[in-house]
């Protein structure tokens, strides 16, 4: 009998996004070990109940009591667990969606939800998952660089960093010319041709024995969609089953679809587009979609009446198998 096991938290500010996916989870499953990996790397075997009771998703941190059970840093995992674990991964960011804690994992033979090391290695850096998009005849936005033709450079352009989640660091700029040397020539940063367009999402699962792609979510926002219109703000919607052509509708899941195997994702992942009227273009893919309750994942499996106890369930039959 496998040892189930929550492992939320993480290194960076989506720790905040990691607690709330976790308190989601625990509300719908019963895991037999609720382990929380602090900034430091440090690891605590937690309560349950404080996991659930714990207020101000997105904004407050999960705060260390004295009487949790600390067992080391998350590199020497192995030695404070049991060999039949099984993890369900609800970490997010660095350090979740990197490969880092997967590769771990994999070196000590655990069993784990969610994808491997390579594949979110791949899905976490955008440029190597674009070119993966592009080698699968799926249109991405044009990078722009100092070396880009004339019409390219007098376009509008976003910046994002390559390696991230959680719409954070994106900035806007009307032209290249707008850009600072040093953010144009930063190998950690890519700028995009900026696309004006309708924005979607769309999930696909993994689940007896098939993939699934969910119903597209739009969003509408009215700023950019930063952090804090992803998860605090109350001016952005999720339009579960948009209004949409059929035509356009299909694509993306299509896209999804196609994309995910791409990746090798396993289990589940989650990929964003934008529309501009007449052609649908890929943003990027999370291989640990967030799992709160007001997570675009969870709409989607609540639209196809897909319950969380059942979709934890068959992550953990997916990841065992």
């Amino acid at each position: 009998m496998l040892e189930t096991i929550l492992l939320f938290g993480g290194v960076d500010n989506e720790r905040l996004v990691s607690i709330a996916s976790a308190k989601n989870l625990a509300l719908s499953f019963d895991f037999d070990t609720y382990l929380f990996l602090d900034k430091n790397y440090q690891l605590y075997i937690v309560e349950k109940a404080d996991l659930i009771q714990h207020d101000c998703d997105f904004i407050s941190d999960f705060t260390i009591k004295d009487n949790y059970k600390h067992i080391g840093d998350v590199y020497n995992i192995a030695l404070n667990v049991k060999k039949n674990s099984i993890f369900f991964l609800a970490l997010h960011g660095k350090f979740g969606e990197d490969g880092e804690i997967q590769s771990i994992l994999e070196k000590h033979n655990f069993k784990f939800t969610g994808s491997s090391s390579k594949s979110c290695t791949i899905c976490f850096n955008k440029k190597l998952s674009k070119k993966v998009a592009n080698d699968n005849g799926i249109p991405t936005p044009k990078v722009i660089s100092s070396n880009s033709d004339f019409t390219l450079k007098e376009k509008a352009i976003i910046t994002k960093p390559i390696k991230g989640g959680s719409s954070s660091g994106i900035n806007f700029y009307s032209s290249i010319s707008d850009i600072p040397n040093h953010i144009l020539d930063d190998p950690n940063i890519i700028c995009e041709e900026q696309i004006d367009g309708r924005e979607f999402s769309c999930g696909v699962i993994e689940n007896n024995c098939s993939l699934t792609p969910l119903i597209p979510v739009e969003i509408v926002c009215n700023n950019h969609f930063g952090y804090e219109e992803k998860y605090i703000s109350q001016d952005t919607k999720e339009i579960v089953n948009p209004d949409i052509d059929i035509e356009v509708k299909q694509l993306i899941q299509d896209f999804s679809l196609k994309i995910h195997k791409a990746l090798n994702c396993t289990g589940y992942s989650r990929s964003d587009f934008i529309f501009d009227g007449k052609k649908l273009f890929y943003l990027e893919t999370n291989s640990l979609p967030g799992l709160s309750k007001q997570s675009i994942l969870i709409k989607e499996l609540r639209y196809n009446n897909i319950s969380m106890h059942d979709f934890i369930s068959d992550q953990f039959s997916k990841a065992s198998g």
